[in-house]
């Protein structure tokens, strides 16, 4: 495949694709089951755009569950856009779930976010680095909502952050890294 979203649409759940090294400019977006995406390492595969997992809002079959991304560096270039958006919203009793980003870095661009999640649940971000690109200023470097930020009639449950790395410049004292 030329392009990583190909070879998401051509797959199906319950699939692994691995890419390999390379710079990849568009936007990629993730939309089915228990999938795996596994690069060749941060800094050798890289994805110039957004990674977007929509939720229930935006599928009509509900919202993901069961991704695992590794090895992939995601910088997305748009001024106050997050690398990462697992999309808030959808349905409350339909979160998205068994999530899995793993040695990956995530690059926040100027007033933006390396990553936005709202309505999620069992989320594990393991030894991933995030960053924002030189000379910008992220709003916040990640950013997991609930009910009060995106008006949901629940909150994210089980996030877990291990053994990451938070480096660079935000200018949102409410917050600052992680909110």
């Amino acid at each position: 495949y030329n392009t990583i979203q190909k070879a998401i649409n051509d797959a199906r759940d319950g699939d692994t694709i691995e890419v390999d090294s390379g710079t990849f400019d568009e936007d990629v977006r993730i939309k089915k089951n228990n999938l795996t995406l596994i690069g060749d390492g941060v800094g050798s595969t890289i994805i110039e755009g957004e990674v977007f997992v929509p939720s229930g809002s935006s599928r009509s079959d509900g919202s993901v569950s069961g991704l695992t991304m590794e090895n992939f560096t995601v910088e997305s270039g748009n001024k106050g856009d997050p690398s990462l958006d697992i999309e808030t919203g959808g349905k409350d009793t339909d979160p998205q779930t068994d999530l899995t980003f793993s040695n990956n870095e995530f690059v926040a661009p100027d007033d933006g976010f390396a990553v936005v999640a709202g309505n999620v649940e069992d989320v594990t971000f393991h030894s991933n680095t995030f960053s924002v690109n030189s000379d910008d200023t992220a709003e916040k470097l990640v950013f997991v909502g609930g009910k009060r930020s995106f008006k949901s009639k629940r909150s994210s449950d089980s996030v877990k952050f291990t053994n990451n790395t938070f480096t660079g410049d935000v200018s949102n004292i409410n917050g600052g890294a992680v909110a």
